[in-house]
């Protein structure tokens, strides 16, 4: 098959394979599909199946050959490739350059070309790797966050008599300078217009309201918004005062203020001088009494699993504690994964050719409905580089390590475990879990079966695998290629190490609840998956 192969115009990262099939590779092949072209031709003057298999190969002989010898070639090319374990960039493409009309015995021998980027990989010196692996100690101050984001959906709106930070201020607010109040007024009557015509669905009543001339406005001021300067205006104040201030000053971020009149950037930029703040109720979220009854609720309105019942806030604590401390080691263990994974791109030496990766590139892109040329993909290229460069690494030290595939099964959990978090945000009375476990079901479904119908589907299912066999590999050498350190550290440290690697390492401080369907949802795919041998 194979006769020979040799570097692409003394370019030692790119070779040229000869393949030749002769009559006796194809003839079984051909033979084979020219009785499928039999059985189905529909030829006129004869029944369909029916027409005479001369006839059938002197019409579509030669495509058949064409087609079942290009195919033997690459499953040439493929297994010998296997054979010398070379290390590719991508697949090999045609290289139709070098072909031409060879003199052979038969009609049927047939001579291919095939281009092959090669990849080398420097050695890698594993006892130079990131080892450090943080481990997060929790404060009673971080314990009382985790509590307040489970407490979270029990507060509910009290109205109090005096203004605390945090409490939600409701009131008039107007310029105190006669000068002001007209360019206010002015603002305001420009900010009504546009909403009107923004939303022609509003009611009579609503429009009238809208045109009332008025040179104050009812607003709701967070507190916890405030500047510290202004803050101590308004804290102690009842739901009977009127706080002055400076309009400029009154917030910590100015776009808050646009958020509150729904003035132009331009005309917030106007607004000066003293304005007033007539209090009319002040809003306060609280807790009830926290009960047995309370803390069943915060464990059902979280969807957490918990082994026990828990019924106060001791209880909670310790199981906020003990998931939190189990979700930081795997947090922890991920960063020193990506740690790993900066180290090896950056000082891995990797040889490779970047004209025949142009060249892949403009070859698997050639079938897109939206064409992308060869100029595009160069300009392109280099900012991507390094996740090409992780790419060849990654498939190194997987062959390296002998590491196992990523199976269907496994691409099946991930996706399922991605698209539940995604719908699980649209959770609802008016979206039931059932219903959204059966969305999901079908779209996992469609990914792994017919990925090809929608090209989202089809990279969904390539990041899938991409991220599992990262994981697999980096998860590898964290337990077998290096001795890990442990360093103890804060979670407020650790929160400033990622805030300057700009990452955000998934970090899940309670089990989310797996629902009956959910399991037998699961469960269902990865037995079609096995089923259908995919």
């Amino acid at each position: 098959m194979i006769t020979e192969y040799f570097s692409h115009d003394q370019d030692e990262l790119v070779s040229v394979i000869r393949v030749v099939v002769e009559e006796a590779d194809s003839q079984e092949a051909v033979n084979q599909t020219l009785k499928k072209y039999a059985r189905q031709a529909q030829i006129k003057g004869f029944r369909p199946g029916h027409a005479p298999a001369q006839l059938i190969k002197k019409i579509y002989g030669k495509y058949i050959i064409e087609e079942e010898t290009a195919k033997i070639a690459s499953q040439a090319v493929t297994k010998f490739l296997e054979e010398q374990k070379w290390e590719t960039v991508g697949f090999p493409i045609r290289a139709t350059e070098y072909e031409k009309k060879s003199s052979f015995k038969s009609e049927a021998d047939r001579e291919f070309w095939f281009k092959v980027g090669l990849v080398n990989i420097g050695e890698i010196n594993f006892t130079q790797l990131p080892n450090n692996l943080y481990d997060i100690v929790l404060s009673d101050k971080d314990v009382d966050k985790i509590l307040d984001t489970f407490y979270e959906t029990q507060k509910k709106d009290v109205e109090v008599e005096v203004i605390t930070k945090g409490d939600m201020v409701l009131g008039f607010l107007s310029p105190v300078e006669e000068e002001e109040k007209a360019k206010f007024e002015k603002y305001w009557q420009e900010a009504k217009k546009q909403e009107k015509n923004e939303n022609q669905a509003k009611t009579e009543s609503e429009q009238e309201d809208n045109a009332q001339d008025r040179a104050e406005l009812f607003v709701a001021i967070p507190t916890e918004k405030i500047s510290q300067n202004i803050l101590t205006l308004f804290e102690g104040k009842d739901n009977q005062s009127t706080i002055y201030f400076d309009i400029q000053q009154l917030f910590q971020e100015n776009q808050y203020l646009k958020y509150l009149l729904g003035f132009t950037e331009e005309q917030i930029q106007t607004l000066q001088g003293q304005y007033q703040l007539k209090v009319k109720k002040i809003i306060r979220l609280q807790l009830p009494e926290k009960t047995p009854e309370f803390f069943h609720k915060v464990i059902e309105s979280n969807n957490i699993r918990v082994e026990k019942p828990i019924e106060n806030e001791e209880q909670l604590r310790e199981f906020a504690i003990q998931k939190s401390t189990e979700a930081n080691k795997e947090a922890a263990k991920k960063f020193l994964g990506l740690e790993i994974k900066k180290y090896l791109i950056e000082n891995t030496q990797v040889e490779f050719s970047k004209d025949f990766l142009i060249d892949f590139l403009v070859e698997i892109n050639s079938n897109q409905s939206t064409s992308i040329d060869r100029n595009s993909i160069a300009n392109e290229l280099e900012k991507s580089i390094k996740s090409y460069k992780w790419q060849f690494i990654r498939r190194h030290l997987e062959r390296k390590f002998n590491l196992p595939p990523i199976s269907n099964e496994e691409i099946v959990l991930k996706l399922y475990k991605d698209l539940y978090n995604l719908y699980s945000l649209y959770l609802s009375e008016n979206n039931s879990a059932k219903a959204i476990q059966e969305i999901i079901s079908e779209q996992v479904r469609e990914i792994i079966h017919n990925p090809k119908n929608n090209p989202h589907y089809e990279k969904m299912k390539e990041d899938a695998y991409s991220t599992l066999a990262e994981e697999k590999l980096l998860n590898y050498i964290i337990e077998h290629k290096i001795t890990i350190v442990p360093v103890p550290i804060t979670a407020a440290e650790y929160n400033e190490i990622i805030k300057k690697r700009q990452l955000q390492p998934e970090v899940n401080l309670a089990e989310k609840e797996e629902t009956e369907t959910e399991t037998q949802s699961k469960q269902s795919l990865t037995e079609e998956v096995k089923l259908a041998g995919k």
